[in-house]
C-alpha cells in the first residue's frame, strides 16, 4: 500500500470518526481562549472590589455576566464549531444540559438557604464543595469531559467563603475559584487538543 493510499485510508477514517461522534473533541482551541477568558474576567472584578466604590459592590459582577453572555450567544462561542469540524451533538447538549443542572442546582439551594434562614456562606460553600467532588466522576465518564474537572477549583474557594467576612471578600473569593477552573479546564482542553493533533 503507497504513501498515498494511507494517508487517503486516514482520512476517510477520520471523517468516519467525526461523522459518529468517535475519538474527536467536542471542542478546540477556540474554546479554549474562551474557558481561559475567565482569568481576567476574574482579574477585572477583583480590581473593582479592591478599587471601585463600596456602594457599587455589586457592579463587580459584571464582567462575569458578559463573559457568560458572549461565551453562550456570542458569534464564536462554544456552542458553534469550527468551520469544516462535524459537531458532535450529544456530547454538545450533554455541556448545555450540565450547566443548567449546575445552575438550577445553585438557585435551588439558595432558596432552601433562605427560606430556613441559612447562614449563607456555610450552605452555598458546602454547595461548590459538592459540585468540585461531583466533577471528578463526571470527568471520568468519558475523555470528552476531562475539562470538567476544572469544576474541582470550586471545592477549596466553597472551603474558604465560610471564613469571609464581607461582600467583598465573598466576591474575592468566588472570583478566585471561577479564575481556577477557567485556568485549569483550559489547560485540560489544550493538553489534549495537542494530543489530538500528533501525527
Amino acid at each position: 500500500m503507497s504513501t498515498d493510499d494511507l494517508h487517503r485510508l486516514r482520512a476517510d477514517l477520520d471523517t468516519m470518526q467525526q461523522a459518529l461522534g468517535v475519538g474527536v473533541l467536542p471542542f478546540g482551541w477556540t474554546d479554549v481562549w474562551l474557558t481561559l477568558g475567565l482569568v481576567p474576567t476574574a482579574a477585572l472584578t477583583a480590581l473593582w472590589v479592591a478599587f471601585g466604590p463600596p456602594e457599587y459592590l455589586a457592579l463587580g459582577i459584571a464582567p462575569f455576566i458578559a463573559w457568560a453572555t458572549f461565551v453562550t450567544l456570542g458569534p464564536r462561542s462554544a456552542l458553534y464549531r469550527p468551520a469544516g469540524q462535524v459537531p458532535l451533538p450529544r456530547e454538545v447538549w450533554f455541556g448545555r444540559i450540565a450547566a443548567l443542572a449546575f445552575a438550577l442546582g445553585l438557585l435551588g439551594l439558595v432558596l432552601w438557604e433562605k427560606s430556613f434562614g441559612l447562614p449563607y456562606r456555610a450552605v452555598r460553600g458546602a454547595g461548590f464543595i459538592l459540585a468540585g467532588i461531583l466533577s471528578i466522576p463526571l470527568a471520568a465518564s468519558s475523555p470528552a469531559r476531562r475539562y470538567y474537572l476544572g469544576i474541582l477549583a470550586l471545592a477549596p474557594m466553597g472551603a474558604l467563603l465560610p471564613l469571609c467576612a464581607t461582600r467583598a471578600q465573598d466576591i474575592l473569593a468566588a472570583s478566585a475559584g471561577a479564575a481556577g477552573a477557567g485556568l485549569l479546564a483550559a489547560g485540560i482542553m489544550a493538553w489534549q487538543l495537542r494530543h489530538q493533533e500528533r501525527p
